[in-house]
Protein backbone atom coordinates (compact mmCIF):
# COMPACT_ATOMS: atom_id res chain seq x y z
CA UNK A 1 0.00 0.00 0.00
CA UNK A 2 1.50 3.41 -1.09
CA UNK A 3 0.47 7.02 -0.20
CA UNK A 4 -0.80 7.39 -3.38
CA UNK A 5 -2.61 4.41 -3.42
CA UNK A 6 -4.78 5.27 0.06
CA UNK A 7 -5.51 8.98 -1.57
CA UNK A 8 -6.88 7.61 -4.79
CA UNK A 9 -9.09 4.84 -2.62
CA UNK A 10 -10.32 7.23 -0.66
CA UNK A 11 -11.66 9.41 -3.94
CA UNK A 12 -13.19 7.13 -5.76
CA UNK A 13 -15.06 5.15 -3.22
CA UNK A 14 -16.47 8.72 -1.84
CA UNK A 15 -17.37 8.42 -5.77
CA UNK A 16 -19.24 5.25 -6.00
CA UNK A 17 -21.19 5.55 -2.45
CA UNK A 18 -22.42 9.56 -2.95
CA UNK A 19 -22.71 9.03 -6.95
CA UNK A 20 -23.63 5.78 -7.67
CA UNK A 21 -25.21 4.09 -4.50
CA UNK A 22 -27.17 7.21 -3.27
CA UNK A 23 -27.44 9.22 -6.32
CA UNK A 24 -27.80 6.70 -8.77
CA UNK A 25 -25.09 8.02 -11.00
CA UNK A 26 -23.03 5.45 -13.27
CA UNK A 27 -20.02 3.97 -12.10
CA UNK A 28 -17.04 5.59 -13.54
CA UNK A 29 -13.07 5.50 -13.20
CA UNK A 30 -10.81 2.50 -12.07
CA UNK A 31 -13.55 1.18 -9.52
CA UNK A 32 -14.90 0.19 -12.61
CA UNK A 33 -12.75 -2.61 -13.43
CA UNK A 34 -12.60 -4.39 -9.25
CA UNK A 35 -12.70 -8.38 -9.62
CA UNK A 36 -12.82 -11.12 -7.27
CA UNK A 37 -9.03 -11.25 -7.84
CA UNK A 38 -8.32 -7.36 -7.75
CA UNK A 39 -11.28 -6.06 -6.02
CA UNK A 40 -9.48 -2.01 -5.16
CA UNK A 41 -7.86 -1.56 -8.21
CA UNK A 42 -7.64 2.20 -7.81
CA UNK A 43 -4.95 1.48 -5.12
CA UNK A 44 -2.86 -0.75 -7.35
CA UNK A 45 -3.47 1.91 -10.31
CA UNK A 46 -2.51 5.17 -8.21
CA UNK A 47 1.06 4.57 -8.37
CA UNK A 48 1.80 5.63 -11.75
CA UNK A 49 -0.44 9.18 -10.62
CA UNK A 50 1.69 12.43 -8.79
CA UNK A 51 0.36 12.84 -5.64
CA UNK A 52 -0.52 16.40 -6.09
CA UNK A 53 -2.93 15.39 -8.46
CA UNK A 54 -4.32 13.05 -6.50
CA UNK A 55 -4.88 15.22 -3.61
CA UNK A 56 -6.77 17.38 -6.31
CA UNK A 57 -9.00 15.00 -7.40
CA UNK A 58 -9.92 14.08 -4.29
CA UNK A 59 -10.52 17.49 -2.82
CA UNK A 60 -12.52 18.43 -5.73
CA UNK A 61 -14.48 15.02 -5.29
CA UNK A 62 -15.50 15.65 -1.79
CA UNK A 63 -15.91 19.29 -2.49
CA UNK A 64 -18.96 18.63 -4.49
CA UNK A 65 -21.00 17.54 -2.28
CA UNK A 66 -20.11 20.12 1.05
CA UNK A 67 -21.28 23.51 1.37
CA UNK A 68 -19.48 26.28 3.59
CA UNK A 69 -19.62 25.68 6.87
CA UNK A 70 -19.72 21.65 6.20
CA UNK A 71 -23.42 21.20 5.29
CA UNK A 72 -23.85 19.10 2.84
CA UNK A 73 -26.12 20.07 -0.37
CA UNK A 74 -29.91 20.34 -0.38
CA UNK A 75 -31.56 17.39 -1.05
CA UNK A 76 -28.52 14.69 -0.35
CA UNK A 77 -29.01 14.02 2.72
CA UNK A 78 -32.91 13.19 2.06
CA UNK A 79 -31.77 10.82 -0.72
CA UNK A 80 -29.74 9.30 1.82
CA UNK A 81 -31.77 8.66 4.20
CA UNK A 82 -34.46 7.73 1.85
CA UNK A 83 -31.53 4.95 0.54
Amino acid sequence: MTMCGLISHLRWVEHHWIEVMFLGEEPEGPLTAATDDDPDPEMRTAVDIPLPQLLAEYEEQSARYRLPGGRTRPGLTDRCLAA
